[in-house]
């Protein structure tokens, strides 16, 4: 019976390697999207922020600035990460886009990327 068992998680192994190793390509990609829209998003009008990101959580405007905010909550487990993703806009256009969240230690801004993933591609 062990022999079965040991080659049973020798052949499971390598799919679980894969798997994760698919996971973090993708939290990667979303991460490396999230980077890029801090300077490649800065511009854009707010017309095509809001048909490529969608309506925004919060949205409030001061002293002629709009701010709209978009918030992701991923929970995995028992760990719950999330993105707040900040777009500063004056005069209808993009000036910041900032983010702050707990998105855990692997997959660093990679639920920002979720944000803007259409935007950018």
């Amino acid at each position: 019976m062990r022999g079965i068992a040991t080659v049973c998680i020798r052949l499971a192994f390598p799919s679980v390697a894969a798997l994760a190793i698919a996971a973090c390509a993708s939290s990667l990609g979303r991460e490396e999207l999230a980077e890029r829209a801090q300077t490649e998003l800065v511009g854009i009008s707010a017309e095509k922020l809001l048909a490529c990101a969608g309506a925004p959580n919060r949205r409030a405007t001061s002293g002629g600035l709009e701010v709209l905010t978009y918030v992701v909550r991923k929970d995995t487990d028992e760990i719950a990460h999330f993105c707040e993703a900040t777009f500063v806009l004056k005069s209808g256009r993009v000036t910041e886009v900032s983010y702050r969240g707990t998105t855990g230690l692997v997959t660093g801004r990679a639920h920002c990327g979720y944000v803007v993933e259409n935007c950018l591609r």
